[in-house]
C-alpha cells in the first residue's frame, strides 16, 4: 500500500465478507453525510439572516482507526503528517570498508495528507464550467478562491460543492504528530517548516518538564505519554498563531495539533514501557490542542 489512498481502496487481504473493504465505503459515506448536513444547516442559517450571509468555510477532519488515519478535506484547509526518516551520512572509504556501514541521521520531514480545492486544477474547473460559471484569475466567477466549501450560498448552482475527499494513511512507529491548519497559518508557513517549528517547540517543552514514568502495567494512555501534557500542546499551538499574525497572514488562523506521546519520550522510558507490558507501538494515543483566532491578538511575542 503506498502512504495515502484515496477511498475506496481494495483490501490488502482477501475478505470474502467484503470486511476492510465495506467499513472504509461505510467510513466514506459517513464522511459525506456529515458534511452535506453541515453544509445544509450552514446554507440554512445563512438564508435566516437579514441580510442573508454570504460566508462560507473549508474544513479538514481526521479520523483515527487503530492504526489508519482517515482524512477528509474541504477547500484549502490542510491536514500534514509529521514523520521520521533516516538520512545516511556520507563517510570516508575506512569506515564503509570496515564494514561498520554508513551511520545515519534522522530527519522530520512534512507528507501533506490533503489536496487542496483549487477552481485551476482540470476537474474542478470541468465541474465549475459545466454549469456555466467561468473560472478568472484562479478563482469561480472572479470571486471565490475555492471550489468546495462550506456556505457560499451564492456558489452552489456553480460547480461549487461540499463533497470532501477522502484518503487514508497507514500510521508508523516513525510518526511523530498531525498539524490541521486552515490556510491562514498555511500562508504563513510552507508544510515544511510548520513541522520544523512544531517539533523544535515541542522538544523545548519537553526539555523544560520533568519526565516521570510509574512504570503501571496498564495500556492506559497515561501510563505510555510520559512527558506530554495537554499544557504543552496549548503552549505550541498558541506559539504558531501568534507567529503566524506576526508573519501578517491577513486571515484568520485556526491550528490543531495532534500528537503521538510516545514519540517524544526517551527511550529509556520506551524501553520501561515495553517492559511493563504497555503498547508503545502497535497501538496509538493521541493527545490534541487547538487553537483560533479571528482578529490579531492585542499583545503576541516574537518566537526566539
Amino acid at each position: 500500500m503506498s502512504l495515502f489512498d484515496d477511498l475506496p481502496e481494495p483490501s490488502a487481504r482477501s475478505d470474502p465478507a467484503g470486511g476492510l473493504a465495506q467499513i472504509e465505503k461505510d467510513i466514506r459515506r459517513v464522511f459525506y453525510d456529515a458534511f452535506k448536513k453541515t453544509d445544509g444547516d450552514f446554507l440554512r442559517e445563512a438564508c435566516q439572516q437579514r441580510p442573508h450571509w454570504r460566508d462560507g468555510s473549508t474544513a479538514s477532519v481526521v479520523l483515527l482507526v487503530n492504526n489508519t488515519l482517515y482524512i477528509a478535506n474541504l477547500g484549502d484547509s490542510k491536514v500534514v503528517l509529521a514523520r521520521e526518516v533516516e538520512e545516511t551520512v556520507d563517510t570516508d572509504s575506512t569506515t564503509s570498508r570496515a564494514g561498520n556501514g554508513s551511520p545515519k541521521s534522522t530527519l522530520i520531514t512534512a507528507v501533506s495528507l490533503t489536496r487542496d480545492h483549487n477552481p485551476m486544477d482540470y476537474e474542478e474547473r470541468q465541474r465549475i464550467q459545466a454549469t456555466g460559471a467561468t473560472v478568472q484569475n484562479g478563482r469561480v466567477n472572479n470571486i471565490l478562491e475555492v471550489s468546495r466549501s462550506f456556505g457560499d450560498y451564492q456558489f452552489k448552482k456553480q460547480g461549487v460543492t461540499c463533497l470532501p475527499d477522502v484518503r487514508k494513511c497507514q500510521l508508523t512507529a516513525h510518526d511523530r504528530f498531525v498539524l490541521i491548519a486552515c490556510d491562514g497559518l498555511w500562508k504563513s508557513f510552507p508544510p515544511e517548516e510548520a513541522v520544523a517549528l512544531t517539533n523544535r517547540l515541542l522538544m523545548k517543552e519537553l526539555e523544560s518538564a520533568v519526565v516521570t514514568f510509574t512504570g503501571s502495567k496498564t495500556n492506559s494512555p497515561s501510563s505510555s505519554t510520559a512527558g506530554l501534557t495537554q499544557r504543552h500542546l496549548d503552549s505550541v499551538c498558541s506559539h504558531l498563531v501568534n507567529e503566524a499574525v506576526l508573519r501578517m497572514s491577513g486571515d484568520n488562523v485556526t491550528c490543531i495539533l495532534l500528537a503521538f506521546p510516545t514519540a517524544f519520550v526517551s527511550n529509556n522510558v520506551n524501553a520501561n514501557a515495553e517492559d511493563n507490558g504497555c503498547q508503545t507501538q502497535d497501538s496509538v494515543h493521541l493527545l490534541s490542542s487547538h487553537i483560533s483566532v479571528q482578529e490579531p491578538p492585542t499583545k503576541v511575542s516574537k518566537l526566539t
